[in-house]
Formats: C-alpha cells, structure tokens, sequence
C-alpha cells in the first residue's frame, strides 16, 4: 500500500464518493485480497546498551473501528543523536471505508478481477461471482415506490379533508343559524295565529339541517378513518416487501443496452435510510454476480421471498389496478410489474458511488 512520490504523480486517480458501502464485504474481500490486515501499532526501540524495548497501541475496537482503521505497517528507520538511541518505528495508515473501496478496486483492476464497461459487460461474458462495475440510472422497485409515494400522499391528504371537512361544517353551521334567526324574525312579525304553524315549520328545518350536518359529520370522520386503513394496509405491504432491511432496485446501464440490473440493497448501509439519493440518478454499481439470466422464458420474481409472493394472481391484480387507476387519475405512478423479463443480471452490492 506504499508508493513513493513518482508513483503517485503517475497514478491515475478515480476518486469516488460512497453513497452506499456493504462495510462487512468490503473489510471480507479486502482482507482475503491482502492476506489479512494489522490493526497493531509496535514500536521497537534500541539504546546504546543493546537492550530492546518494544511497546504496541492497539486500536480501540467499537465506534473508532467503524471510522478508521490501521492498515498498511511498513518499517521505517530513525535515528537520534541527542539520546543516542537508534529507533525503529513501524508506520501505520489510516484508512476511511471510503478510501479502502477505492484501494479495493485498484487491486481488483490490477488482477483483473474487475469487470468493467472497458473490459465489456456483454451478458454472455458475465457469470456468478464475477466482480463487475455498472454505470446507470437506479431505480426503485416500482410497487415499493409506488407505496412510499402512496403513503407520502396520504400523509399529505388527512390534514388537508380534515380542515376541508371542518370547514365545511362550520360554513354550513353558520348558515344555519342565519337561516333561524331570519325564519323567527319573520314568525315574530306573523300574526299569532299563524305562528304556531310557522314555528313548526323552523323546528323541522332544524331537524332536516341538525341531521344534514351529523351525516357531513360522519361522512368526514369515515374517510379520515378510511385512509387511515389505506395507509396501515400499504404500510404493513411495504415492510413485507423490505422483510429484513432489503429495497430492491433496478438499474438500466448505461454502458450496454442489452439487459436489466436486479440489485437487493441492505438500507442499513446506505448513507441516506430512505435511499432517495440512489433514486433516478446515474451512478456507478460495484458487486458481484448472483445470476446470469438469459433463457427467454426466465424471469427475476421482484417478490420472491415475501409474503405478497405466495398471494393468487387475483389478489395481486387487485392490487396493481389500484395503482393503475391512481395513475389514470393524474397522479405519477410508474409501471408496476412483478417479473423483470430475461436478459437480467442480479447483482449483490457492495458499493454505489459517483
């Protein structure tokens, strides 16, 4: 991991930045590329008398680990002529997580074990395990979206029917009561004979209006509670579909046309939780290859594993023409679809970065 001042001047820099960084198999394939690593710092220091003193610092395991680590010890001599000891130290770096994928890459380019778009992605040339890097534009799961985005509505909507529901209510009640007051004005003037029949007449107008304005009540109070039953539903299908911390995501390469890209991504190591910063941008993918598919009668199931996938068709179509018809209604929801179609590549991250 050392490289004198020449070496650097000639190097070929592709610095990147970590949107998305699988920490455990980036320290697992980097530790097997170099053997291991060292996570000591010795110190070895010789005096006139010949007598050796060794000293070691270890690295604090826990929140520091995850930060920085040691790697790299190369030998360095120093001598002191004030105390007359020789010295020799062993020199450690410190490394971010960002900055060992970078090294992590440069080896694999180094061996080539790292597929590239210069080396050719073609889909033939690809197989599982292969350590590849993808330039695309990422793309939620369309039904996982289209419940965040759902949800992100709904959120949006109860307060606004609430205050409409409200408001519409106190207008009504306002009108009412103007309507009272100006049909007892008019009883007052009536003859006493005939205020009988006209208070009759204002006490069954309150009656009409009083059960106008519980249904308007009721009518309010059911929808709030029906949305409210939407989002739980949607919501409860959304953990389904992220059941252990995975959001899938698709990605349509740049760099070849021919296939599509199935990543399942671990959220706890992506830098933002709700993954907004990887949706719809054109970013770089750095895993290795889980399956090759390439039989045209073959599929990528978006909902292998999760409890919606043991539902009927029925049900499912039910549920996808909800969606359909939000979207006919003006709202932008994507296509949604179940099976991503041959010739697809499902690809295990490790990292997304620009």
């Amino acid at each position: 991991m050392h490289m004198n001042e020449d070496e650097l001047d000639k190097r070929d820099y592709d610095l990147i930045v970590p949107l998305y960084l699988d920490i455990s198999a980036l320290l697992d394939v980097f530790a097997s590329l170099e053997d291991g690593f060292s996570l000591a710092e010795t110190q070895i220091v010789r005096d006139s008398t010949g007598s050796t003193k060794t000293s070691e610092a270890f690295l604090e395991a826990g929140a520091k680990f995850v930060t920085l680590l040691k790697l790299g010890v190369g030998a360095s001599k120093q001598k002191t002529d004030e105390s007359k000891k020789d010295t020799q130290r062993s020199v450690e770096r410190f490394n971010t997580y960002g900055s060992l994928l970078y090294t992590l890459r440069s080896r694999l380019n180094d061996k080539d074990l790292l597929k590239t778009a210069k080396q050719g992605l073609r889909l033939e040339g690809l197989e599982p395990s292969d350590f590849v890097e993808i330039r695309g534009v990422f793309r939620p799961d369309p039904l996982m979206e289209s419940i965040v985005n759902f949800d992100r509505l709904m959120e949006l909507a109860l307060p606004i029917i609430q205050i409409q529901g409200q408001s519409k209510i106190e207008e009504m009640e306002s009108e009412i009561e103007t309507n009272v007051e100006a049909l007892e004005k008019e009883n007052a003037s009536q003859p006493k004979s005939e205020r009988h029949a006209s208070k009759k007449r204002i006490d069954e107008y309150k009656k009409q209006q009083t059960q106008y304005l519980e249904g308007l009540r009721k009518s309010t109070t059911n929808n709030l509670t029906l949305i409210e039953s939407m989002r739980n539903l949607f919501k409860n299908i959304g953990k389904d579909l992220e059941h252990g911390g995975v959001r899938t995501f698709l990605m349509n390469p740049t760099d070849v046309t021919e296939y599509s890209v199935v990543i399942p991504f671990l959220k706890e190591y992506s830098r933002d939780l709700t993954m907004t910063e990887l949706a719809h941008k054109d970013l770089r993918l750095f895993g290795k290859v889980l399956q090759n598919v390439t039989e045209e009668d073959e599929a990528v199931d978006l909902l292998q594993g999760t409890g919606l996938g043991i539902m009927g068709d029925e049900i499912l179509n039910s549920l996808f023409s909800a969606f359909k018809e939000m979207g006919q209604s003006g709202f932008e929801i994507p296509e949604i679809t179940r099976y991503i179609k041959s010739p697809v590549l499902q690809v295990l991250p490790i990292a997304v970065y620009i």
